[in-house]
């Protein structure tokens, strides 16, 4: 009787409800009840989903005793009321609830209250839940590690959008409300406008609702094209638009509806908005014909897709009717409300959304994202995405709060000070999918996160992915996202955002790393420009997506740990010199500021997935710095990190007493080689190239001229690798590496022989006396070296087109796996000295083992791979890299160094007070 201006829609399907309110019945026909213990409803028509409407809060069930009048209501909740007013209510447990108990004995609201008041009250102690702070009072309790493990958030089951009226004649123009819906940007001016608080919406159903869409895509056209979409639609320019429009998004979200607007107006489309107050737009509803097109929200009556469609847009009895209803959507809507198996009513209900966006009847705005934060003493607090949103029955409080000792505690245990770190080289930007050298591999990780990590050097784990799994036998891998994990702006990781980052690097120009995504099923459309969208990546839910690969790599989980896969926010253009300005990541760390090639500035990222991470509070990398200056700045407590020094100030620091247990060392996934030209000249000879390396004293070299910084190489394969072979020992036990006898020089012609050969520029320079020797040892074979090369670019093209007869260089792991040695460097077509070495019997070794699954038959093909480079004399293995790090003995953390960039696990460190 009470609901009849707006009955619930579980009433409105009952048989005989409508007689019972006209008073034509004493009782309701369509309910019965047979016994004490059991109900029966007859309903109009056939309804499955009925259930589903009974979730409506207004079906509650109650019971009214008293005098009319002065009636009090009793539920069956686990609280009961013990005084109500406007603004303040209190609760307490009802000790006759039929369920477990609620946890608190009591529970006291209060409304009405400024965000100001709740931000002081809840730093206080004063209030233990808070929700609707100002985004920087948000930001400053979230810094306080006592607050931000309190923190919980969830995208509401609501939709804001826009819905053209298809009975005037401007809102009944297709072309018109196409090219407004097209050039709107939705998503771009959601984040701008309303950031973490807001999900932009694929459609009219959200998040958590059968029938959402996770990865539907919304069309855009620039601004030219929508220009020219309006003038092809008979209406003449100028044109101006009535709108009714829901207070909040003239207030609380007034920057969204002026950014729309504004992109509207430069088409030449003006919208006047025609409600002012709550009263006028729900009068709105009533008077569509009044208005071109309506702006507003609706939320979730009751948990099904049917609330956000047939009550809204049915032809009958639709909330919006009078804005929009065909009977296409009516046919579908029916069906959909008869059917009971749910795949078959997800696919219906995705029909609608596909009818309503090619119409372009409704332009999506976003969802809410609801929060609470719980104080220091609050356990068990979680979120709901519908009413109730809290759930308080399983909430706990500890007794008293956290004192200023135990807070001190908790500080500490976080960690703190600042880390001055020194780079060698420079790091010009900070964009992830441009990352080529060792320097962005470092710096890039402490802002930038990958899906997988490389630990222990080569083990690949889940990272920002909870796991990952493989599927139809290597052709398709399975990745589901850690719930927790934001950006450094706020904003919750999603598939999204992963797809956003891939199609993204694939589709940069600019951009040396983005072939390692090229397994991907239409990838290479991407490279080659033909296409925008990434036809292998699938997403199944806004946390779970699944690739598909154009034939099996069993290693992909390795190729999407490089820091050039970073995730970024969707949408994400230019990386910008702060978190503010774009340069926006996962990592422990997000920026405060940036000086290209100079000074990097990075603070403690406050919405960190990793609890207790990072242990300091930034890093300040500093760009260029010489040998000389870390040594000094490092031993003057100005550096708290040093590398990159010359060998002999490595071991004066070893040996000093201060520094000596703050030394880390490890082999790096790096070889040094010398390539023959296999296919031309001279070197085509195989014997002439057995005879050379037979002759080079290659661990007599390393060790003479690079001591405990290098390890003599055994083959092309790192330590740590499949397919590396382990070493062959002297009888003093030291590593021997290729064996080398001088006598082959008799066997050798003694006629000089000139040959070209191309230098990495690192043997110009720390390397250099390393090279003289090996320099030296050919010319004692009757060979004269005429350098190819002065730089890095003529170095890269001269092993681009095979322009020599030897190659000395290096070759660095793109990602911690043995193809990235044997495919990246041996493979013919695509292998960095393939046009020197490359042949079909290797080619084909190096695809089958990307494609095998099994270790053990991995590490066999690989061996097989590098018996052949021996057994052909295609290369003269050299050493590989030893890498080290000195840190400060007030830095606190420290244990390794890892064989993968970063070779420091930076959120672990901490300076000691």
């Amino acid at each position: 009787r009470l609901s009849r201006d707006a009955s619930p829609a579980a009433f409105a399907t009952i048989r005989g409800v409508s007689e019972f309110l006209d008073g034509k019945a004493a009782a309701v026909d369509g309910i019965a009840t047979p016994s004490d213990l059991q109900i029966e409803i007859g309903l109009k028509d056939p309804l499955p989903i009925f259930p589903s409407l009974l979730t409506d809060g207004r079906t509650s069930i109650a019971l009214a005793a008293g005098d009319a009048g002065a009636e009090t209501l009793y539920g069956t909740g686990p609280f009961q009321t013990v005084s109500h007013t406007p603004d303040h209510a209190i609760l307490e447990r009802n000790p006759r609830y039929w369920r477990d108990p609620p946890l608190l004995d009591r529970i006291e609201f209060k409304a009405t209250l400024s965000a100001a008041a709740i931000a002081e009250g809840f730093r206080s102690g004063a209030f233990d839940v808070a929700r609707d702070l100002l985004p920087r009072d948000l930001e400053a309790v979230l810094r306080e590690p006592r607050f931000r493990a309190g923190l919980v958030e969830t995208p509401k089951k609501n939709t804001y959008f826009a819905l053209f009226n298809s009975h005037t004649p401007a809102g009944s123009n297709a072309a018109l409300r196409t090219a407004l819906a097209s050039a709107s940007r939705v998503q771009d001016i959601v984040w701008g406008a309303l950031g973490r608080f807001a999900l932009p919406a694929t459609g009219i159903i959200p998040p958590g609702v059968l029938g959402h869409d996770p990865g539907r895509r919304q069309a855009h056209v620039p601004k030219e094209k929508a220009v020219e979409m309006i003038r092809s639609s008979g209406l003449s320019l100028p044109l101006k638009l009535k709108a009714a429009v829901h207070p909040i998004l003239q207030n609380q979200y007034a920057g969204l509806t002026r950014a729309l607007f504004q992109i509207w107006a430069e088409l030449g489309v003006e919208v006047e908005v025609g409600t002012k107050t709550m009263a006028e737009f729900i009068e709105a509803w009533h008077e569509a014909q009044s208005f071109d097109l309506w702006l507003g929200r609706w939320i979730a009556d009751y948990d099904d897709p049917d609330n956000f469609t047939f009550t809204l847009l049915n032809s009958r009895n639709g909330r919006l009717r009078g804005y929009f209803s065909s009977p296409e959507a009516d046919a579908i809507l029916e069906e959909a409300r008869a059917e009971a198996r749910p795949a078959s009513r997800e696919n219906l209900y995705r029909k609608v959304e596909h009818l309503l966006a090619e119409s372009a009847a409704i332009i999506p705005l976003f969802h809410d994202v609801d929060y609470r934060i719980g104080g220091p003493g609050v356990r068990g607090l979680a979120l709901h995405s519908t009413a109730p949103y809290v759930n308080y029955v399983e909430i706990g409080k500890t007794e008293g709060v956290v004192g200023s000792g135990e807070r001190e505690a908790a500080g500490r245990q976080v960690g703190g000070g600042i880390l001055h770190v020194p780079i060698a080289g420079l790091v010009r930007n900070l964009d992830p999918s441009l990352s080529t050298t060792v320097e962005q591999a470092e710096v890039l990780p402490q802002i930038f996160q990958t899906l997988t990590l490389a630990v222990d050097g080569t083990r690949i784990v889940p990272w920002l992915a909870s796991s990952f799994s493989i599927e139809n036998d290597g052709t398709r891998f399975r990745f589901k996202l850690r719930p927790s994990v934001r950006f450094h702006d706020g904003r919750r990781l999603t598939a999204r955002d992963v797809r956003y980052s891939f199609e993204r690097l694939l589709a940069n120009p600019e951009s040396d790393c983005r072939w390692q995504l090229s397994a991907i099923r239409g990838a290479r459309r991407l490279l080659e420009g033909a296409a925008t969208d990434l036809e292998g990546f699938h997403i199944v839910s806004p946390m779970e997506l699944f690739i598909d690969l154009e034939q099996p790599v069993s290693f992909f989980p390795a190729l999407v740990s490089y820091v050039g896969s970073g995730i970024v926010p969707e949408g994400t253009a230019m990386i910008g010199s702060s978190w503010r300005d774009g340069a926006v990541g996962t990592g422990p760390f997000r920026v405060v500021g940036f000086e290209p090639g100079r000074r990097l500035e990075l603070e403690r990222n406050p919405h960190y997935w990793r609890e207790g991470y990072p242990r300091s509070e930034g890093i300040v990398f500093r760009f260029g710095a010489s040998a000389e200056e870390v040594r000094e700045d490092f031993e003057a407590g100005r550096l708290s990190v040093a590398l990159d020094i010359l060998p002999a100030d490595v071991e004066t620091l070893r040996h000093d007493p201060r520094f000596a247990s703050g030394y880390r060392e490890g082999p790096k996934l790096q070889t040094y080689f010398a390539t023959f030209n296999c296919h031309r000249g001279p070197l085509k000879d195989p014997e002439l190239r057995r005879s050379l390396i037979q002759a080079v004293d290659v661990p007599g070299l390393v060790r003479r001229t690079l001591g405990r910084l290098a390890i003599p190489a055994q083959g092309l394969i790192p330590p740590g690798l499949l397919g590396h072979s382990a070493y062959k020992k002297d009888a003093t036990g030291a590593s021997t590496g290729v064996s080398s006898d001088s006598s082959v020089q008799a066997t050798v012609s003694r006629e000089t022989v000139e040959l070209s050969i191309a230098t990495h520029p690192i043997f110009f320079g720390e390397l250099s006396a390393f090279a003289r020797e090996v320099a030296e040892a050919f010319r004692q074979m009757g060979f004269v070296l005429k350098p190819a090369n002065k730089t890095m670019a003529e170095y890269i093209e001269i092993t681009r087109k095979g322009d020599a007869d030897l190659i000395v260089g290096r070759w660095g792991a793109d990602y911690p796996d043995a193809d990235t040695f044997v495919y990246g460097v041996l493979h013919s077509t695509a292998g960095n000295m393939g046009r020197f070495v490359g042949n079909a019997e290797l080619d084909r070794l190096i695809d089958e083992a990307r494609a095998e699954t099994d270790p053990r038959a991995r590490h066999s093909l690989y061996r097989r791979v590098e018996e052949i480079v021996a057994r052909d004399a295609l290369m003269l293995p050299l050493f590989h890299d030893q890498v080290y790090a000195f840190v400060r003995p007030e830095v606190e953390g420290f244990d390794h160094v890892g064989q993968a960039s970063p070779m420091i696990n930076y959120e672990e460190l901490w300076i000691r007070r």
